[in-house]
């Protein structure tokens, strides 16, 4: 049915059904390629090496230190030595599952330079339901002056670009047990 409604088209419609998708797909590449360029400032080699875990695996109902850890790759160190971050703000996400015990929701440090030492960020929570569940931890540095680096004779900043890790677990009577994660 479908061919023989192709059959009917003539030469002309078809070389203009051709022409305009070729077309629209060039308009999509051309886009793509533009909002992905390095001149907007986001890096293809994010230089920062993210840990997300906990002190211990606890029981139902006892607490642990959820910590999230940033640190620069030693080689983007080597290179281009401390990075400034800015202002940089790092927030958990937790499910019904788990409980803040001790710190604040949202961490915020301002003029934050990351150099060969981590920086750690740190949460007492405390798993309070049996299930499986993920946290998400965002971090996000608001610093358009942030440190630049070149890579390929291109500049880049690792300031503004938004972060988002998680790790699962699944909660049971006798412990938690670390389902898979991302940082």
């Amino acid at each position: 049915m479908a061919g023989e409604h192709l059959e009917k088209w003539t030469r002309r419609q078809k070389a203009f059904a051709i022409f305009s998708t070729v077309l629209l797909i060039s308009i999509v590449l051309t886009v793509s390629v533009f909002l992905l360029s390095p001149e907007s400032e986001v890096s293809p080699q994010f230089p920062i090496i993210r840990n997300l875990s906990f002190s211990e695996l606890p029981p139902l109902n006892t607490t642990t230190n959820l910590t999230y850890t940033i640190s620069l790759v030693p080689v983007f160190f080597e290179q281009y030595g401390a990075c400034h971050m800015g202002n940089i703000s790092v927030e958990p996400v937790l499910p019904a599952g788990l409980s803040l015990v001790e710190g604040n929701k949202t961490i915020r440090k301002t003029n934050l330079v990351l150099g060969e030492d981590p920086v750690s960020f740190a949460w007492e929570v405390k798993p309070v339901k049996v299930g499986n569940w993920t946290i998400r931890v965002y971090i996000n540095s608001t610093d358009p002056d942030s440190t630049p680096y070149f890579l390929n004779n291109k500049k880049y900043s690792i300031g503004c670009l938004p972060i988002i890790d998680t790790i699962s677990l699944g909660v049971s009577e006798g412990g938690m047990e670390i389902i898979e994660k991302s940082a």
